[in-house]
């Protein structure tokens, strides 16, 4: 028997625009509602907080554990995670294929980044105790039936942090601090030839400072300019270059704690940016879990609302002043460029993804992956 689904909505008023935050009768994945979230969920149609938004889940036939997004549009998205595993659908999640990288069963995917159904760049570490070869860089243009190892670190000591492109051709890769600087790769053929970047003009590394691979969103490239956040140091900082990655600055942001990171920085434009991360150690903190910019990272901002835990993945949904951060105990959306931020769930999230067409995918562990589509 098939039934009719009726599609439910909360409109939100976004710089001026009605933005509508879609449901609908699928099952959602949220936890338990809690007095905040209540809250959040009874707010009028104008607040900050949208009515019943959640995420839709969606099956893939996998139990890995993802950390790698890239959602192309609402029907293309590729994720990966542990083993080498890369999955890719065409079709909004209705059927997954399987498109793993060859030889690669002790490596991790933790980055991802798609042009088409067809053209994808994936980032791996090693998983466990594997060795040091498992940090590479793979390509294909076929829909993952044949990849291209591309690139490993040249330094023993090397290791990959994550991936940012600001055109379908030109992207970058950030690696932890080699001989005091942080170690950075540029490609300007779509991710199939990569050098090392003159890092002269980059400041510095400060004692026990470090990248993190987290989930592909520690580094934000638009136009010339590039912006990479760091952490093992209180507090977490951001880097950026104006000119391609010759020169930098870095400024600390407002992210601290006991074992502090900024694990995710994105901007939307060149001089508004967000910044998240904090403590993985520390669930429980809410507080220096993120940060805005609105001079391009030459200062930053505490929210006055912070996320409801440290988070390890950010996205802007493109064209709008509106953000989701993910994290081990949650997901929350911003609605006015970082200010403040609301809960829209307490799953464990890895990442998330978001594409033009204001569809937004989040990946977790054990093969968790949700939808949640915006309509305009």
């Amino acid at each position: 028997m098939t039934m009719a689904r009726r599609r439910r909505g909360a409109a939100v008023v976004v710089a001026g625009a009605a933005l509508v935050l879609a449901t609908s009768t699928e099952p959602a994945l949220s936890a338990p509602t809690d007095p905040a979230t209540s809250a959040a969920s009874a707010a009028p149609a104008t607040s900050a907080a949208p009515a019943r938004l959640a995420w839709t889940p969606v099956a893939t036939g996998s139990a890995q554990d993802f950390r790698g997004v890239d959602a192309v549009s609402r029907s293309v998205v590729w994720t990966g995670g542990t083993h080498g595993r890369v999955l890719r659908t065409i079709d909004a999640g209705r059927h997954w294929t399987d498109v793993r990288l060859p030889g690669a069963k002790d490596v991790y995917v933790r980055d991802i980044e798609a042009t088409s159904a067809r053209h994808a760049v994936v980032m791996t570490v090693p998983m466990g105790d594997a060795g040091p070869e498992g940090n590479r860089v793979y390509v294909t243009d076929d829909g993952g039936r044949t990849w291209a190892s591309v690139l490993t670190p040249t330094d023993p000591a090397g290791y990959f942090d994550c991936m940012a492109f600001s055109t379908a051709r030109r992207g970058y890769l950030v690696g932890d601090p080699v001989g005091g600087r942080f170690a950075l790769f540029v490609t300007v053929d779509g991710g199939h030839r990569w050098r090392a970047a003159d890092r002269r003009g980059m400041p510095r590394a400060a004692v026990d400072e470090f990248g993190f691979a987290a989930g592909g969103g520690c580094m934000s490239a638009l136009g010339s300019s590039v912006w990479f956040g760091t952490g093992g140091r209180s507090p977490g900082r951001v880097y950026r270059s104006v000119d391609d990655g010759h020169a930098w600055i870095v400024r600390d942001t407002t992210i601290a704690g006991a074992f502090p990171g900024v694990l995710a920085v994105q901007f939307r434009d060149s001089l508004h940016g967000i910044a998240v991360g904090g403590d993985l150690d520390d669930l429980a903190s809410a507080a220096h879990t993120a940060a805005r910019t609105d001079d391009g990272g030459r200062t930053w901002h505490e929210a006055r609302r912070q996320p409801r835990g440290p988070r390890s993945g950010a996205v802007w949904v493109p064209g709008l002043p509106v953000a989701i951060a993910v994290g081990p105990n949650g997901s929350d959306i911003t609605l006015d460029g970082g200010r403040s931020w609301r809960p829209i769930d307490h799953a464990p999230w890895n990442t998330v993804s978001c594409s033009a067409d204001l569809t937004c995918y989040a990946v977790g562990d054990a093969g968790l992956v949700a939808r949640l589509r915006l309509v305009p």
